[in-house]
């Protein structure tokens, strides 16, 4: 072998050597670093300390993220809810079988409302008050003819009336018979309030304002060529009457009275909107009523004093 060949292998050799010295040197020296580390309290407190650190992170976000999602459901939740609110639609419709005292003039037996639930959900009532009167009782007619009474305590519990989908109903109350808890008598020329509150905290109102009763008076001197007389005739004229709400006038009745002997010189027989009258006591004063009836059943009055 010539000493061209054993230079090259004895490089090899060489660098395998010193390839395997480095190596070994490095493990020592890790592994001295290790002994020192494990057995250094320090260290140990260290790994400790990043673990709970670590811990105490995760824990956080892990809090934080619950705290989040709870707040979102709060948030879904208070728009689910005014969302109900806002799609809740009650319509108060009708007022019937209105009916007051002749004597003071006071609503009393019975009185309807024609109630509608406009919205797709049903609708739980759970109080009503009419004129701030607290309505205790009641009953509900639906559209078969099923009847059901109810009876709301002032602390809401008890059974609470349901209105169905698209559903019409007829609530009636017994104005006389302890239905409504009467804070303040509605009489005649009163508006009709009613408040329907519902499990969503919604407040569906409804005022039916009665008409307004007013009376015009002229009279006219006509030739009565039975008698051969100049008659006075007393013309009544309730034309300028109004009703401002929803309704209408449909019905005028017209009454006088002497004042001297209270005699009803001309009744409630006649009505009409423009009417024509004869006193049969002159030169005395009169008392004239006008009472227009809406189509709803309230009425108005007006009066007026007249010489003749």
């Amino acid at each position: 072998m010539t000493n061209c060949n054993i230079i090259p292998v004895y490089i090899e050799v060489y660098s395998h050597y010193i390839v395997y010295t480095l190596v070994l040197k490095y493990e020592k020296t890790i592994g001295i670093h290790m002994q020192k580390f494990i057995g250094d309290s320090r260290g140990v407190s260290v790994v400790v300390g990043a673990i709970m650190l670590t811990l105490i992170v995760v824990t956080a976000a892990t809090s934080y993220a619950i705290f989040v999602s709870d707040q979102q459901k709060k948030i879904q939740t208070v728009e689910t809810l005014k969302l109900q609110q806002d799609l809740e639609n009650i319509t108060i419709l009708a007022l019937e079988d209105m009916m007051y005292s002749p004597n003071s003039g006071e609503l009393e037996n019975n009185i309807s409302f024609a109630i509608t639930n406009m919205n797709s959900e049903e609708t739980v009532i759970t109080s009503m008050n009419i004129n701030n009167n607290y309505i205790r009782h009641f009953n509900i007619t639906r559209p078969d003819g099923w009847r059901e009474n109810y009876t709301m305590p002032f602390n809401g519990s008890g059974k609470r009336p349901i209105i169905h989908p698209r559903e019409q109903i007829r609530l009636t109350i017994n104005i006389s018979n302890g239905d409504v808890v009467i804070f303040k008598n509605i009489t005649t020329n009163d508006a009709i309030i009613l408040h329907i509150f519902t499990s969503l905290t919604n407040d569906f109102t409804k005022t039916f304002i009665p008409p307004t009763a007013i009376i015009q008076i002229v009279t006219e001197s006509q030739w009565n060529s039975t008698s051969h007389n100049y008659e006075t005739y007393l013309i009544l004229d309730g034309s300028l009457s109004d009703h401002p709400g929803s309704g209408y006038i449909a019905r005028w009745e017209w009454k006088i009275t002497t004042n001297n002997s209270g005699t009803i010189e001309y009744d409630l027989n006649r009505t009409g909107r423009k009417i024509r009258a004869i006193f049969a006591t002159p030169n005395l004063y009169h008392t004239i009523t006008l009472t227009v009836t809406d189509n709803y059943g309230m009425i108005a009055t007006d009066t007026v004093e007249y010489y003749y």
